[in-house]
């Protein structure tokens, strides 16, 4: 096997990041024909324009750090005649049915927030969780949300979900991370709470990227059920921000946003009518705490925070040499990206009124 080297004339630029991408761009053709692998100069071109577009240093240099990983993940595979494998085949039959979520599972992402950990830590310490502290979390699909709780906070967690398999993995994740004894799953479905939580109440309930997928009427049910388990709501979703529900554009933005997530997509706006505020105090809440921001869950310093180097490079390998896992985030990343001065995350605190 070899590595094949690309030189393009460079273009001309002005910064020093700029120039820099230039040698990162020639190490990213490494070809895969048989024995030969190659990763995509299309995928270095989306981490490297989102790193020049950005103004924060801090974040030039994580992109410019997760951009040598791919090329060292590709060396490595080269020279040990291995690489990590993706999913198994029978796994992929029906990729073009799964929802963006699943793609960017397969592709080797593990956390999910709209507004990255950084949000997310803000939203915990909202909420004075710590040690001891007993937390209801119901973003189960996403895995790792209580694992961030227990490693940081040191809390026990209970995490609900109807998939039993789903609840394994995380069983299993737990045990590898030596959680086992703060990290509890229990199969069932959130609007079960009352029957199956019976008599059970908790410091603080998580509401992790799961209401934006619910319809109005389902968020309501639950918020309802929670009040009654909680002294505090704990929501981490995306918003809608700049746009109303009479002008339109909301149900523009979820109907095309949703067709390239291939998921029911239903956020609310940040605030005004039928917003996330209106929701919760319509639902007997009181709201103590609230920030939104632009959403990070694709944002290289977030995935480099989130994710970790290895983490990070896994997944730009992955996008690298597998094309239709590829081609389907880049495809979702340009529809969500036509909508992004509208979309965005909050978070917010909420308390029985």
């Amino acid at each position: 096997m070899h590595a094949c080297m690309r030189n393009d004339k460079p273009e001309l630029c002005t910064s020093p990041f700029v120039r820099s991408s230039h040698t990162i761009r020639q190490l990213a053709v490494v070809t895969r024909e048989g024995d030969d692998i190659r990763i995509d100069r299309n995928t270095m071109n989306y981490f490297i324009s989102s790193a020049i577009m950005t103004k924060h240093s801090g974040l030039q240099v994580a992109s410019l750090l997760l951009l040598i990983a791919v090329p060292i993940a590709a060396f490595s595979v080269l020279s040990h005649n291995k690489c990590e494998p993706l999913p198994p085949k029978e796994d992929e039959r029906n990729e073009e049915d799964l929802s963006f979520h699943e793609i960017m599972q397969l592709a080797g992402k593990t956390v999910f927030r709209p507004g990255g950990g950084q949000a997310a830590s803000v939203l915990y310490g909202w909420a004075g969780l710590c040690k001891g502290s007993t937390v209801l979390d119901m973003s189960a699909s996403h895995r790792v949300g209580a694992m961030h709780l227990t490693a940081s906070r040191s809390c026990d967690v209970l995490l609900i979900y109807p998939d039993p398999e789903r609840l394994q993995e995380i069983e299993r994740i737990a045990i590898e991370k030596g959680y086992a004894g703060m990290v509890r799953t229990k199969c069932m479905d959130p609007t079960e709470i009352d029957k199956e939580l019976a008599g059970e109440r908790f410091d603080a309930i998580v509401v992790e990227s799961t209401f934006t997928h619910e319809p109005n009427a389902v968020k309501k049910k639950i918020l309802q059920t929670l009040l009654r388990h909680t002294d505090q709501v704990l929501l981490h979703e995306v918003g809608l921000r700049g746009i109303t529900e009479e002008s339109g554009q909301a149900d523009k933005v979820r109907r095309q946003v949703g067709r390239a997530l291939k998921t029911a997509f239903n956020p609310l706006p940040v605030e005004g009518p039928d917003s996330w505020r209106e929701l919760f105090e319509e639902c007997g809440y009181k709201i103590t705490n609230l920030e939104t921001g632009s959403l990070r869950i694709l944002h290289p310093r977030n995935l480099w925070q989130d994710e970790g180097p290895a983490g990070v490079a896994k997944i730009a390998f992955n996008l690298a040499t597998k094309r239709s896992l590829r081609d389907r985030v880049l495809g979702t990343k340009a529809v969500v990206g036509q909508h992004n001065g509208s979309l965005g995350y909050i978070i917010l605190r909420a308390i029985k009124a």
